[in-house]
């Protein structure tokens, strides 16, 4: 699985529509869609191609479209309607962007849950077409980059723009930056038990691909970490911050509902635990710091500060302790 590793190939099947004059980037996207699916209509077809086009994203935590209504049955037109033309969250150019048992010799996505290693929880993927949706493998995104590299389908001048930088880093399904006077273009990926990560060095012909079946790898300090040794010998040094074990009764603290449905803390056997999935996953935290935390077995998040400086409730992602019942 790709994740949003996708966006560049869809990004570049538009140029390709685009190069055949088939349509053009500054028009509005309604001109090329149908009726029934009709955007906001000051929507362009740079602005979806930027991530700059301020729709709505029903992957957060509030709505019940995640591990809930992408179960149901996949209707083009209805998920449209329900999912992609709500209240847009910003005007367009402001925005930047049980099954759980492992089956031997089948491959999968993995979780910890508990600590164990489990089945990620199933995504049907038609609902992530053109930013997912895409099984591949090394040897594919190295024709893929090669591809990129000898621009031999679309004109130079379409080049040009599908790799030229909008806002934030983002060009059409890549990001572009300058570090130490080299050009890397880069995308990443993450969902429920994958990680990805590809960056191209055209000018240097280097090609780093990172794609793993399990969430626990931080792809983004490992991918960084090979470029960095490729280019000074050197990759960066990270040091696991110490546990400090915390009681019982001071973990009491931070259980409790946070989003009803959507968030939980649990404590059991002495451990904190985050609960997400429809209370299907159970991911352990361990406290590096005064209400700072960190997840066991995912060493590409962050740490959870769970208390802010100056007190107050504790919450996660925003989100503060609503209730001590699981709701």
């Amino acid at each position: 699985m790709c994740a949003s590793v996708t966006k560049q190939f869809t990004a570049f099947a538009i140029m390709i529509l685009y190069e055949k004059g088939l349509l053009q980037l500054e028009e509005k996207a309604n001109r090329y869609l149908p009726s029934t699916m009709q955007l906001p209509s000051e929507i362009t077809i740079h602005h979806l191609l930027s991530h700059t086009s301020g729709l709505h994203n029903n992957y957060n935590f509030e709505d019940d479209f995640y591990v809930g209504e992408d179960r149901k049955p996949y209707y083009k037109e209805q998920f449209f309607r329900d999912w992609i033309v709500r209240k847009p969250i910003k005007k367009p150019g402001e925005v930047f962007d049980n099954g759980k048992n492992i089956i031997r010799n089948k491959a999968c996505n993995y979780m910890h849950d508990y600590g164990e290693l489990v089945k990620a929880p199933y995504i049907n993927n038609l609902y992530s077409i053109g930013a997912g949706a895409l099984v591949t493998n090394c040897d594919d995104l190295q024709k893929w980059y090669e591809c990129l590299k000898n621009k031999n389908i679309l004109s130079e001048r379409t080049y040009e723009i599908y790799f030229s930088e909008n806002k934030n880093h983002y060009c059409y399904g890549l990001e572009r930056y300058e570090e130490d006077g080299r050009i890397k273009y880069a995308h990443g990926g993450d969902m429920p038990g994958v990680s990805a990560y590809v960056q191209y060095y055209f000018e240097e012909d280097l090609c780093i691909i990172i794609i793993s079946n399990t969430e626990s790898l931080d792809q983004y300090r490992f991918g960084n970490g090979i470029a960095a040794m490729l280019h000074n010998g050197q990759a960066p040094v990270t040091h696991r911050l110490e546990e400090i074990v915390l009681s019982p009764e001071d973990l009491e603290k931070y259980t409790g509902t946070y989003l009803p449905g959507k968030i939980h803390m649990e404590q059991k056997n002495g451990k904190l635990y985050l609960v997400r999935v429809n209370q299907n996953i159970h991911i352990e935290l361990y406290c590096v710091g005064s209400d700072s935390f960190k997840r066991r077995y995912e060493e590409q998040q962050g740490v959870h500060r769970l208390i802010a400086d100056g007190g107050g409730k504790p919450s996660v992602w925003g989100y503060e302790l609503v209730s001590k019942q699981f709701l």
